[in-house]
């Protein structure tokens, strides 16, 4: 049975994607692939912000729970997934090119995340 890290491990080895982790909806990492480092520990806290927010916005239009949040920077993508009430699947692209790897293998993945969570 593979441990969480491989199974992000997976998911990062997609072209341009720098790292993938699952994030508590408090900010903590529970698991995250081996080419995250330091500073994904404060991405994660910050991300789980961002869903606070947009939760809240998506109450305030009667649109629901977040399901995804997908941010455009000058220099690659956050792809932030609600996993559940309580996890968030982060992950980091260097470009737009790699959105649909993205999508692939998180969906490729997700059932076997699901089991160890």
């Amino acid at each position: 049975m593979k441990q969480l890290g491989e199974i992000l491990d997976q998911i990062a080895d997609g072209p341009a994607i720098r790292f993938a982790a699952i994030v508590s909806r408090d900010g903590f990492i529970i698991g995250n692939s081996s080419s995250a480092g330091e500073s994904e520990e404060l991405a994660a806290a910050r991300a789980a912000q961002l869903i606070f927010a947009a939760d809240g916005l998506g109450e305030e239009l009667s649109n629901g729970g977040t399901k995804q949040i997908v941010v455009k920077y000058h220099n690659g993508l956050l792809v932030v997934d609600c996993l559940n009430s309580e996890t968030l699947l982060l992950t980091a692209v260097a470009s737009e090119a790699s959105m649909a790897w993205v999508q692939y293998a998180v969906k490729k993945c997700l059932p076997e995340i699901n089991q160890r969570l």
